[in-house]
C-alpha cells in the first residue's frame, strides 16, 4: 500500500507528439518514490529505461502511449520500464493504464549467446514486494513482455498483449524464480500470433541468457492463474 505519495499531473510538462523525448521530463518525476505520476493521452517517445522507485503509482491515460526510441535496447540491462534498485529491492510500485510500446522492430534482441546484449524485454521486475500492474497494453517486445524475478506478492490483472513483429521466446508474462504470492487473470492478446511462445510462463531455471542475466534459479510458490478459457502455460520444474 502507497501511505504517502505527492500527486504530479505531466500534462503542461510532456510533449506527446511522438517525436519529442519525454524520457528526461518523466524520469525527474519518478525519482524519489512516494508520489502518484499522471500521464495525460499523446503519444511520448522515450529514450533510456523509465526506473519506478518505491511507493509510486503511476496513472495513464487509455490514450497514452509510452515508446521506447529506436535503437534504445543495446545491453541487457536495457527495458522500458523496471523498478529503480535491483541490489535491495523496491516494494509498492502500480502501473496502471497506457500503453507501453517496447518497439521490437527497431529494438530487436542481441546474440544469445552474448550475456550482455540487449534481451528485448520490455517491463522488468527484479526484488519487487507489492507490485500491481493493471487496466493497460503492452506492445511490440522482441522477447517476453513483462518479467518478473524474485516478486513477491503480486497481481497483474487485466493486461492486454500486441504485437506486430512476431518471433519466438515472446513469452507475455514470464514469471521467474523466487517468486511468491502472486495473482495473473483477465490477459488479453490482442493480435494475431500473440505472443509468439507462452502466454504465461513459470521458469524456476531460466539459464544464463541474455535475456535473463543474473537471475538466480529458485522455487515459486503460491501463483494463481485465473482464467475462463484455455491458454497456453509453460512450467519448468528444477
Amino acid at each position: 500500500m502507497i501511505l504517502r505519495s505527492r500527486k504530479i499531473d505531466l500534462a503542461e510538462k510532456m510533449t506527446g507528439d511522438g517525436v519529442t523525448d519525454n524520457y528526461a521530463v518523466l524520469q525527474d518525476a519518478l525519482n524519489g518514490g512516494d508520489r502518484s505520476i499522471h500521464l495525460p493521452p499523446g503519444r511520448f517517445l522515450i529514450s533510456k529505461t523509465l526506473k519506478v522507485f518505491s511507493n509510486t503509482r503511476i496513472i495513464a491515460d487509455t490514450r497514452t502511449v509510452l515508446k521506447l526510441a529506436a535503437h534504445t535496447g543495446k545491453r541487457f540491462d536495457d527495458w522500458l520500464l523496471t523498478n529503480a534498485d535491483h541490489e535491495k529491492g523496491n516494494s509498492d510500485i502500480e502501473i496502471a493504464g497506457g500503453i507501453w510500446d517496447v518497439n521490437g522492430k527497431e529494438n530487436p534482441r542481441g546474440v544469445p549467446e552474448q550475456l550482455d546484449d540487449y534481451g528485448g524485454v520490455g517491463i522488468y521486475f527484479l526484488r519487487m514486494s507489492h507490485l500491481i500492474l493493471k487496466n493497460l497494453t503492452v506492445a511490440n517486445p522482441d522477447s517476453f513482455f513483462v518479467m518478473l524475478c524474485e516478486t513477491e506478492d503480486f497481481r497483474v490483472e487485466n493486461v492486454k498483449l500486441f504485437n506486430d513483429n512476431p518471433k519466438i521466446n515472446q513469452d507475455g508474462i514470464h514469471v521467474g524464480g523466487f517468486c511468491r504470492n502472486g495473482l495473473i487473470r483477465k490477459l488479453h492478446a490482442i493480435s494475431p500470433l500473440t505472443p509468439g511462445d507462452d502466454l504465461v510462463a513459470l521458469n524456476a531455471n531460466d539459464g544464463a541468457r541474455h535475456f535473463t542475466h543474473g537471475q538466480k534459479p529458485g522455487p515459486i510458490e503460491n501463483i494463481v492463474i485465473d482464467h475462463d478459457f484455455l491458454f497456453p502455460v509453460h512450467a519448468y520444474i528444477m
